[in-house]
């Protein structure tokens, strides 16, 4: 379909798109064109979100030993500094509800 409707935009334009008829039957093919080429979008489109979900998943794994891993070095930074040896847990300690908004998202497009 989209081959054919391509060679008529391209067939009126050779013929300069002089008559009312051939831009009639141009506007016509493009709009079989978009038509066409939507359609392969919405097609595609599940495939793209079964991808999507596949990798939600393997990172949510993979997100449960970080945060556990992140929990370990809060835990070790605020012994520390009990201790009078402080140590930096900086970025770590904001993971744990990042993690938790990241997740609230993919449930939201029901990739979890």
């Amino acid at each position: 379909m989209r081959a054919t409707a391509s060679a008529v935009v391209s067939s009126v334009r050779a013929s300069n798109g002089k008559s009312g008829r051939a831009e009639i039957a141009a506007e016509v093919a493009r709009q079989i064109l978009r038509d066409a080429e939507r359609r392969e979008r919405e097609q595609r489109r599940p495939l793209y979100e079964l991808r999507a979900a596949a990798h939600a998943r393997q990172v949510d794994e993979l997100l449960d030993a970080l945060v556990a891993i992140v929990r370990d070095q809060v835990a070790l930074d605020e012994q520390a500094r009990s201790a009078g040896c402080p140590m930096d847990a900086g970025i770590f300690v904001a993971l744990p509800d990042r993690v938790e908004e990241w997740r609230a998202r993919q449930k939201a497009l029901g990739r979890l």
